[in-house]
């Protein structure tokens, strides 16, 4: 047996000997580490937890020697943090959020997205591929591990321990200092908590640990010498390049996050005097010029199930926008109807862009500012009385009075395209409750002002949305699988993209036919007989106000009309520049009745 050799089966013999820690306590551990530098507290540390971090990275990064260097830089990054620690007794936690956070990051790197923050934002946001048409187990984990990231600490070890890493309550109660009894009610709150938030996405929690049983593979190990050279990095051995420049950046966002705080983020573009004083005046001084009265609306009336408006005489408007570039057009239609210049605009970008992505809220800030520039220059140079940014990653936010206030005062909301399932998860409230946001969003179209989006934006303003394409079906045309939107449009559904997608025909038309889920979604029986549906090409808007329809953009808009019984489907293609006027007659037919062009 060579030298060499000797000492790895030494180094292996050693680890066999610590036993993932014995019967001590991740807090006595990282005390001895503290206190005296003790490499084996510190290699029990990474025999413990060492898989869960590694699988973590490989399923974040999906590359082996990413996940490696992401390995070790969480591991440097313990060694840095162990004296700060508040809760020594949560390391498994505290490992788990460090491990997503490190992964994230080498994700992002590897992606060149902190090098050019505009290739973050096409790739979020540009319509092809639909990031949507299936939900990959990929996604799930993602969706999985963010969900565990944001449960308590005094819940989230036992978890991570118990559902993640396998462990026992008994081996989890060792680990943590507790007693079997506390971590059991610790896991069970842990649980319902993490089940309650899984299921506002579709997602069933058992489904879930599923996919994280499948992804971890039959045995949780980690390579003898991975763990040996992470132990060597701490304590002066040679350190991965990598893995330092990864845990520097992770630390440095870390701290900026302690002093900023970027999970809500309510940012306030180039306040102008006027804006000031517009800020809190009455729902009346909202109203402008180009804004101009519509015919009065009787809410019987309302085909489209639009919120009734304070004042008859003006309606609010909604903008659905089918994706694809945003025409001037459409753009300036938008301003106008929320009032020109004395417009107060909010822009939600929380469908392709999460602050938690970034490492502070100066960089969060500065792709917004490059992402949505012909919106900010309108409050830069006067052309709007004020415009803001609007974004979360915590759906609490959702019913935070603070949060949704900039809504009460707002004249325009946009919604901006990516991911729609995470607009479904941060501002809808379980079906039929609705949150504070759901709520003010509505207030805006009673007070008369226009609420609009683009592609994803576009599918989560009726109460009824599409989340994605169902891919369990193989047997049949292509279908999708709905849940519920913000509730602005009660009597349609919508579908965007409809020339560029293969298969949005069928999906659509398919959900449309099927009454009883329609039904069932809006929670009034009969009303998938009488639902309609909207349907935008890209590059162009449909604005509905009232029960009136103008297409405004380079392309098309489709409006389909069921007949009584629910027997046929009427398909209407309005042009651009094209008018109509929908009707429900007495024996419940919609008509629709085209306006003729001006001379």
């Amino acid at each position: 047996m060579t030298a060499t050799v000797a000492r790895v089966f030494c180094q292996v013999q050693r680890w066999a000997s610590v036993s993932r820690g014995g019967d001590a306590s991740d807090a006595v551990l990282l005390d001895r580490f503290i206190r005296h530098r003790d490499e084996t507290a510190f290699t029990a540390l990474v025999a413990r937890h060492g898989p869960m971090v590694l699988h973590v990275c490989h399923r974040v990064l999906g590359d082996a020697h990413e996940a490696e260097d992401a390995f070790q830089a969480a591991f440097l990054l313990l060694a840095r943090k162990a004296h700060s620690l508040k809760r020594p007794e949560a390391l498994s936690g505290w490992l788990y959020g460090v491990a997503r956070r490190v992964a994230l990051k080498a994700r992002t790197k590897s992606a060149g997205r902190s090098a050019s923050p505009t290739a973050l934002d096409e790739a979020l946001l540009d319509p092809r591929p639909d990031p949507l048409a299936r939900l990959t187990a990929r996604e799930l984990l993602d969706l999985l591990d963010e969900e565990v990231q944001r449960l308590p600490e005094t819940q989230r070890s036992p978890v991570v321990l118990c559902c993640l890493e396998g462990r026992t309550q008994e081996e989890a109660a060792r680990i943590l200092g507790a007693t079997p009894g506390a971590i059991k009610g610790r896991l069970e709150r842990g649980r319902q908590r993490l089940h309650a938030r899984l299921a506002r996405r579709g997602i069933a929690l058992p489904a879930a640990l599923a996919v994280v049983a499948v992804a971890h593979g039959p045995a949780l190990s980690v390579p003898a010498m991975l763990q040996r050279n992470a132990v060597r990095a701490v304590l002066g051995g040679a350190v991965n390049a990598n893995a330092a420049t990864l845990a520097d950046s992770v630390l440095q966002g870390m701290a900026a996050s302690k002093l900023l705080g970027v999970a809500t983020v309510v940012l306030t573009m180039a306040l102008t005097a006027s804006a000031v004083a517009l800020m809190y005046r009455a729902p009346a001084a909202e109203r402008a010029d180009n804004n101009p009265p519509a015919a009065p609306v009787a809410a019987e009336d309302n085909v489209l199930g639009l919120p009734k408006p304070r004042d008859a005489r003006r309606p609010g408007a909604v903008v659905l926008h089918g994706g694809g570039r945003i025409t001037d057009s459409a753009f300036d239609r938008f301003v106008a109807l929320a009032g020109g210049q004395r417009a107060r605009l909010v822009l939600v970008p929380s469908a392709g862009f999460r602050p938690r992505d970034y490492d502070n809220n100066e960089q969060f800030l500065a792709v917004m500012r490059r992402r949505f520039s012909s919106w900010v220059r309108l409050a830069s140079t006067g052309q709007v009385a004020r415009f803001e940014f609007l974004c979360t990653d915590d759906p609490d936010d959702a019913d935070d009075a603070a949060f949704v206030r900039p809504l009460e005062t707002a004249t325009g909301v946009w919604f901006s395209g990516g991911f729609q399932t995470r607009l479904n998860y941060r501002f809808v409230g379980s079906f039929p409750r609705q949150t504070k946001f759901q709520a003010a969003l509505r207030g805006v179209l009673e007070r008369g002002g226009v609420v609009g989006g683009t592609s994803a934006g576009m599918a989560a303003l009726p109460q009824i949305m599409t989340l994605r394409q169902d891919q369990r079906r193989t047997d049949g045309p292509l279908s999708a699988v709905a849940g519920h939107g913000l509730g602005l449009l009660t009597g349609a559904i919508v579908e965007q993209h409809f020339d560029g997608r293969n298969g949005r025909l069928e999906r659509f038309t398919d959900l449309l036919r099927d009454g009883p889920q329609l039904d069932k979604l809006s929670g009034r029986g009969g009303a998938g007989a009488n639902m309609l549906g909207l349907a935008v090409e890209e590059g162009t808007a449909l604005v509905a106000r009232a029960d009136r329809l103008e297409v405004v953009g380079d392309r098309a808009a489709h409006v389909f009309l069921k007949s009584p019984g629910d027997v046929t489907i009427v398909w209407h293609t309005l042009g651009s520049g094209g008018k109509a006027a929908l009707k429900r007659n007495r024996r419940g037919e919609v008509t629709l009745t085209r306006e003729a062009p001006p001379h």
